[in-house]
């Protein structure tokens, strides 16, 4: 009986004998083994990597006991999976990116380091006027004193969007056709009044509803949309609170090829609907008049949701724009009191 090893010798010798044959033998084995392993190897890279953080959101309500809510929205569209956006800068980037606008604003010395809350801020300062950024989120607010106005003649309402369109257009943080809704304020012994006759008005609020990949961007923490600018009836800048994360938004405008962008399933009716009934969904706004907000110990009790969109949370988390899914409604409280009720669901299992 042949041995195995004499065996592996004479094919050896047969195939240093026959180059030409042994190349094309081998070649055929490489060809079928593609033929073999390629399906398998596309069906084995995953179309996402790793599960995505949870969405951080504030203030919260808690419910009371589970089980009392229901959707009466449609359930989602037939779309199964989305796309989620990352974008990692560090602080320097962050400070190139803002330096600009720091000095359009006429804030000549360099930046701060400072901490609100256990997050790392870059604040500009000039007598009372500030810029903050957020270097965790990437978020910033300005604040303009009305010392550092410029004398100006009135405008109108018309011209006052124009320069809010401009100046977030010329820092590349917003598209022109971006929709809007405009507040009007009348400033009263060192503050902003809401004002309903526009006519009284010293002040325009101008609220934008930016979209990432045609969806809608949510301010899941605040009662107020992911970019307001104030600009005052004589045409300065007064405040800007811009809540999405400036850079990754910007790249996302200018060249979104920068930004690393993965492929996430998309949660099913069907687990919709089970986590709406579990008491899942996070609420971040409760409102029972205009200006009325209950404190974040009033419960809810149970849950009436008329309205499921799909979006993409403001707020970075972890570099990232995350889906979730808003929904809106009505809701019984433990008070007794009917509420408008804002919350949000993870859009992704």
């Amino acid at each position: 009986m042949l041995k195995l090893s004499d065996t592996m010798n004479q094919l050896t010798s047969w195939l240093k004998a026959k180059p030409k044959t042994a190349l094309g033998i081998g070649l055929g084995v490489l060809l079928i083994a593609l033929v073999i392993l390629l399906p398998a190897l596309r069906q084995s890279k995953p179309s996402q990597q790793g599960l995505l953080p949870p969405p951080s959101y504030n203030p919260i309500y808690q419910f009371s006991r589970p089980g009392q809510n229901q959707l009466q929205a449609p359930p989602p569209s037939d779309q199964t999976s989305i796309a989620v956006y990352q974008h990692s800068a560090s602080s320097l980037d962050l400070q190139n990116f803002f330096n600009p606008m720091a000095q359009s604003l006429n804030f000549i010395e360099p930046p701060q380091e400072m901490v609100f809350n256990s997050v790392p801020h870059l604040v500009w300062k000039k007598g009372t006027s500030t810029l903050s950024l957020n270097l965790q989120t990437g978020q910033f607010y300005i604040k303009v004193s009305a010392s550092e106005f410029s004398d100006s003649t009135q405008v109108i309402e018309p011209d006052a969007l124009t320069i809010a369109k401009t100046w977030l257009a010329d820092h590349r943080l917003m598209d022109q056709d971006t929709p809007h809704q405009t507040s009007y304020y009348q400033s009263h012994e060192g503050q902003l009044e809401p004002v309903a006759d526009p006519a009284l008005a010293d002040t325009y609020q101008f609220s934008f509803f930016p979209t990432l990949n045609r969806l809608p961007l949510f301010s899941t923490n605040l009662d107020n949309a992911p970019i307001a600018i104030s600009v005052t009836s004589a045409g300065n800048i007064f405040i800007v609170d811009y809540q999405l994360p400036a850079l990754l938004y910007s790249t996302y405008l200018t060249n979104p090829g920068e930004l690393k962008t993965t492929t996430y399933p998309l949660k099913t009716a069907d687990q919709v609907s089970q986590d709406i009934q579990a008491g899942l969904p996070t609420v971040t706004l409760l409102k029972t008049g205009p200006r009325a907000y209950p404190t974040t110990a009033t419960k809810v009790t149970s849950a009436d949701y008329q309205h499921l969109n799909l979006g993409y949370q403001a707020q970075a988390n972890q570099g990232m724009l995350l889906p979730v899914f808003q929904l809106t409604g009505t809701a019984q409280l433990e008070t007794g009191n009917t509420a408008e009720i804002t919350a949000y669901l993870p859009a992704t299992p």
